[in-house]
């Protein structure tokens, strides 16, 4: 992610891995993934961290949840979008013995932005 190549992202995951992050459509598959990566990485330079806080196998499945923090700076200027939250992964063992992602979800947990107030309406003119 911080080096914002989508294909390296995208050879994190299965084949049919699947990724659902917060406020986005699903992501099926690696073809999926990388192209959404692309997209993003081609408007921002991403500043990710991530922090396990319990990571398990049991045979040829895993998985890994904790926090992350991201902090997306526009290419076009602007200020940066940063975001923290929690995320989990699934992993499953390939037959070549690499571990991909199956399945990853985050969730922000940054308040949602307060409602706009409506706009005044305008009087009657007589």
């Amino acid at each position: 992610m911080n080096a914002g190549d989508a294909a390296a992202v995208g050879n994190l995951y299965t084949a049919d891995g699947v990724s659902q992050h917060n406020h986005a459509e699903t992501l099926t598959g690696r073809d999926a993934i990388v192209a959404s990566q692309e997209a993003m990485f081609s408007q921002f330079t991403v500043k990710a961290e991530i922090t396990p806080d319990e990571t398990m196998t049991l045979g040829n499945v895993g998985f890994d949840r904790g926090t992350y923090r991201m902090t997306m700076t526009s290419k076009a200027g602007g200020n940066a979008i940063t975001d923290e939250g929690r995320y989990i992964v699934l992993l499953r063992k390939e037959a070549d013995g690499a571990w991909k992602v199956s399945i990853d979800i985050d969730n922000s947990a940054m308040p949602l932005p307060a409602p706009q107030a409506a706009p005044a309406a305008a009087g009657n003119a007589k």
